[in-house]
């Protein structure tokens, strides 16, 4: 996880670790924090993406509904928001070679909403892995496949002991 150091200088440590025990590409994970904290290791992915062995970041929350965050920190859960889906779309902009930049989600179905829930189920590009071990091993089949059968909904999260923030 790139937390501790969202800097284009730690994810190459990072990198450069993992290629010593044989990985010569890595997504990083960032976790549940700050919206700008993501931001910053966002930043760093995208300034030494391909050169470092950086091929994408791993977005893991903060999206998830309250009673299944595990060790995610609660004050850093929020709904899923226009900043967050900005951000993964400019992350899924970039471009080496003609290849997508990968940036995998984590969320659960359900956890959180989307003001535009258009513009959340036209996410194709930007890859969301929204599965969790709350939603039930059918119901995570079928929105891997198709998340537009994901219920979201701000009233949901809230019910769940979530604020609803925009």
């Amino acid at each position: 996880m790139v937390n501790g150091d969202p800097s284009p200088e730690g994810l190459a440590r990072i990198a450069q670790a993992h290629r010593r025990l044989g990985t010569g590409d890595i997504l990083p994970t960032v976790i549940t924090d700050r919206p700008e904290a993501i931001e910053a290791v966002a930043e760093a992915a995208l300034a030494c993406y391909g050169a470092t062995g950086i091929l994408g970041l791993h977005i893991e929350g903060p999206h998830f509904s309250p009673a299944r965050r595990g060790t995610h920190a609660a004050q850093y859960l929020r709904p899923l928001d226009r900043r967050t889906l900005t951000l993964v779309e400019r992350l899924a902009r970039c471009r080496d070679a003609g290849d997508d930049h990968p940036c995998p989600r984590t969320r659960r179905p359900g956890a959180s909403g989307c003001a535009d829930r258009q513009r959340c189920r036209g996410q194709r590009r930007a890859q969301q892995r929204q599965c969790h071990r709350g939603a039930g091993r059918l119901r995570a089949w079928g929105v891997l496949r198709d998340p537009s059968l994901r219920r979201d909904g701000p009233d949901e999260f809230a019910r769940a002991g979530g604020a609803a923030l925009r």
